[in-house]
């Protein structure tokens, strides 16, 4: 587990073991996941915006995505994970919509089918958000 999401975070550098807010390392790395698909679902909704094809519940899933990670918000695996998988449902028809896809990265992520393959899943995605805050930060 590498948690950096809140202002809780031990030392201000993350938390490894547990949060300190509490979090379980499951769902940490369901956020995680979260946030790896929010990221393809941006890119997706990008690319259709070029096409005229705006969708406002996918503007609206986002946001309450995005809140879903903030610490002390839900630390639910269930609805985590149910949550993953709305988001990367609204992606595939968001671009079967525009008629677009993605060959590699977040925008062609496809979650595990089950919740030990999900976690198995969440250390790349977390290499690649904790690499970019990271590089942000001087």
């Amino acid at each position: 587990m590498f948690c950096n999401q809140c202002e809780q975070t031990f030392k201000g550098t993350g938390c490894t073991v547990q949060g300190v807010c509490g979090k379980q390392p499951e769902a940490a790395n369901l956020m995680d996941l979260i946030v790896y698909a929010l990221r393809g679902l941006a890119l997706t909704a990008l690319a259709t915006r070029e096409k005229g094809i705006v969708d406002a519940d996918a503007d609206r899933l986002t946001a309450g995505a995005l809140f879903s990670t903030i610490t002390n918000v839900n630390f639910d695996p269930v609805s985590l994970e149910r949550l993953l998988r709305k988001v990367v449902e609204a992606r595939k028809s968001l671009a079967k919509k525009a008629g677009c896809s993605f060959t590699s990265g977040p925008a062609a992520y496809e979650p595990a089918a089950d919740a030990a393959g999900l976690q198995s899943q969440a250390p790349v995605a977390a290499l690649r958000i904790s690499a970019r805050i990271r590089t942000s930060i001087p």
